[in-house]
Formats: C-alpha cells, structure tokens, sequence
C-alpha cells in the first residue's frame, strides 16, 4: 500500500460479520434493524439532553419515556409469547434475551443474506425489545406458510396493532427530543397486515 493511499473502508457486509462476533449483536430484517436503530440513539439522546441536567420537570421526563418503552417492549413480547406458547410456557423473562440470541455459526449466515441487517444495541432495553421483534418476525413468517387463513387475519390484525404502537412511541419521542421533520419523516411506520416487511430471514 502507498504511503498516502488510505485502507479502503469495511462495507456493510463486512460490518455485519464483524458484528456477528459480538454476543449482543441481534440479526434481523432491515426494515426493523434500520428502525429499532433510530429508537436506540433516540434513547441515547434524550438521556443525553436530560439527564444531565437533572431538574426535576427534565428527570420527570426521562422517567415518563423509559415507561413508555417498557409499555411498548410489554406490547412486543406478549405477542411473541401468544405466537411462541413455548417460550411463555417456560417462564421465559425478556431480561435474559441475550440467551435466546443467535448463535456466532447462525449470525454469520444472516450476516450473508442482503435482506438481513444488524442492530448492536447501545441500550439493554433496546436489545428487549429488538429481541421480541425478531421472535414476531420469525413466528409470523412461518404463521404465514402454515396457518389457516382467519388465524392468519386475527394475528395480522394483533401485528398491526402493536405496529400501530411502535410507530406512535417514536413519533412521541421525536417530538419530546424536538427532532427535525427529517427525523420524524424516518420514524414513519407503515401500519399493514401483510408480514412481508417485518423480521425474519
């Protein structure tokens, strides 16, 4: 290599097998991956703005958001838990996510298919909730090969729902971090009852 001549940067591909290395790394499609990445920096900016300067109006604020969260990771693993009756069934807590992830072998196989990307996240709550989408994702994909087609239309209508919800938090917390119209536009879901765009390999 030349003197001046600068190593060519990792493309994205490569940042994925470099993530599948590490045990938090959570592989899913990328629609998800891309949004559930928003709400982790959102995450990291408010309490940024807020925690630093612990007044007790901004403080009232942090603790309203995580509540918020946590009512929305609620939402996202009880419809995991009705579409996976083994995981409820098994007293599984959300809190031990990291031990349902995949394994290295598996995240270096998604970490190959174009239509899978990678959240690392910053926050443990984050990594909650990103973990009940890719357990929805999955299920429901499979729901939609095998499952007669009004089970179908009832879990399609739950789907949406909690999309409905996913989309009104990040909305609430654009507006609460006063983001630009830029990153309102990015939080946009859209709310549909086809499985076609959530996770799953």
């Amino acid at each position: 290599m030349a003197e001046n001549e600068r190593p060519n940067k990792p493309n994205y591909m490569d940042k994925k097998l470099l993530a599948a290395k590490k045990p938090e790394s959570i592989f899913l499609h990328g629609y998800w991956a891309y949004k559930l990445g928003i709400v982790d920096r959102m995450v990291s900016d408010i309490r940024r703005r807020f925690s630093f300067n612990p007044t007790s109006d901004e403080s009232l604020k942090v603790k309203v958001f995580l509540n918020e969260l946590q009512q929305l990771t609620d939402s996202m693993w009880n419809f995991a838990f009705t579409l996976s009756p083994k995981l409820a069934a098994s007293d599984f807590s959300p809190m031990r996510w990291r031990e349902i992830n995949d394994s290295p072998e598996m995240k270096l196989i998604y970490a190959r298919r174009k239509v899978i990307a990678v959240i690392v996240p910053r926050h443990d709550e984050i990594g909650r909730l990103a973990m009940a989408v890719k357990i929805i994702g999955e299920r429901m994909l499979k729901k939609k090969q095998t499952a007669p087609y009004e089970e179908l239309e009832s879990l399609s209508s739950e789907y949406a729902v909690i999309t409905k919800k996913f989309a009104d938090f990040m909305f609430g917390v654009a507006r609460q971090i006063n983001a630009g119209d830029d990153v309102r536009k990015r939080t946009n879901i859209k709310v549909a009852a086809d499985t076609v765009g959530i996770a799953g390999a």
